[in-house]
Parts: structure tokens; C-alpha cells; sequence
């Protein structure tokens, strides 16, 4: 019956029900694993789900303080720019914001917000001529999404004259289109 003497001693050879009592625990352990994993990944969905709300109403938010705003008849171009570029710093915790105005190759600086000193600067116009890749990137698709900008080649050309001298390694930027040519650039470093 699957069991041997040994010098007085009953050694079990051969217990089925050890056996069944070890693939069960097997297959409980592995149930178990893939539960957890399934629960992970739901939370993470519902953690993105989560901020995607709040992104959407920062953004909502800041459309009614656009509206709102009462502008002064000197720049109101500059101060919508100065509100989207602080809102965007906040909304996205990032940096950096600014939007720039292309014009043939030159990038025309509109508003910069900087996090870091908690105010807007003025930075000097950039002659996008020296950087092809990147012009080309902006004119073909909706955004550039760099996240190692100093050596991804649509940004990588910046690395030198802009990246390097400010400490970014991260940019995303939203081409501004006007009748489907590009007039401008949201900036988020």
C-alpha cells in the first residue's frame, strides 16, 4: 500500500493526499500572484484616471479665468499668455512653461513663467534656422515630447544654446496652429 518498513519506522513513500494538498497551495499561491498583479494595475488605472480629472479641471478652471480676466487695453495678448503659462507650470508641475510666436525661423518669446522664482521673464528670441530637426519635428506633428531632450533627435540640436545653459532635460511642446500652419509653441520644460 505505498508504505515500507524501515528499522521500526513507517516511511510514507507515496501519499496522494500530500500531493493534491501541494497543487492546491500551488495553484493558490499562483491565483494569489495574479490577483495582486491584476489589483495593481487597477489601481494605477484609477491613479491616472484620477489625475486626468484633476488636469481637466485646472483646465477647465483656467478657460473661466481666461473669460473672466479683465485684460488692460495694452497687452492683452501678453496677459492671457502670462496667466496660460503660470496655470500650465501649476497644472502639469512643471518648471518651466512659455509660449513663443514663430515667425519664418525666429521664435519670438510671448511669456516664460518659471517656477523656481515664481514670476515671468522675458527671455530673447531664439533663431530656430540653426536647429532643422526641431523645425521639422514642430511643423510635422502636433506636439514634441522629449523626454531625455538633450539627446532625442528632434530637441537634441537645442542642447548647447538653450537646454544645457537653463538645466532642462525634459521638454513637451504643443505646436500653436492657425489654419493648419504652425504660428507658435506651448512650451512645458
Amino acid at each position: 500500500h505505498g508504505r515500507h518498513l524501515l528499522r521500526g519506522y513507517l516511511l510514507v513513500t507515496h501519499d496522494p493526499q500530500v500531493e493534491q494538498n501541494t497543487q492546491h497551495q500551488q495553484d493558490l499561491e499562483n491565483q494569489n500572484s495574479k490577483l495582486q498583479a491584476s489589483l495593481k494595475l487597477y489601481q494605477h488605472a484609477q491613479e491616472e484616471h484620477l489625475q486626468h480629472l484633476i488636469r481637466s479641471r485646472a483646465q477647465q478652471s483656467l478657460i473661466v479665468r481666461l473669460a473672466r480676466h479683465r485684460y488692460s487695453a495694452s497687452d492683452p495678448l501678453k496677459e492671457a499668455a502670462e496667466l496660460i503659462t503660470q496655470a500650465a507650470c501649476e497644472t502639469y508641475d512643471v518648471a518651466r512653461a512659455s509660449i513663443w510666436q514663430l515667425r519664418d525661423v525666429q521664435l519670438q518669446p510671448v511669456a516664460l513663467y518659471r517656477r523656481d522664482i515664481d514670476g515671468h521673464e522675458r527671455p530673447s528670441a531664439i533663431d530656430a534656422s540653426q536647429f532643422p530637426n526641431y523645425l521639422e519635428a514642430l511643423h510635422g506633428g502636433r506636439a514634441i515630447d522629449a523626454h531625455a531632450a538633450q539627446k532625442d533627435p528632434r530637441t537634441r540640436e537645442l542642447t548647447q544654446s538653450y537646454l544645457k545653459p537653463h538645466g532642462i532635460v525634459a521638454v513637451l511642446d504643443a505646436s500653436i496652429r492657425l489654419g493648419g500652419d504652425v504660428v507658435g509653441v506651448l512650451r512645458l520644460e
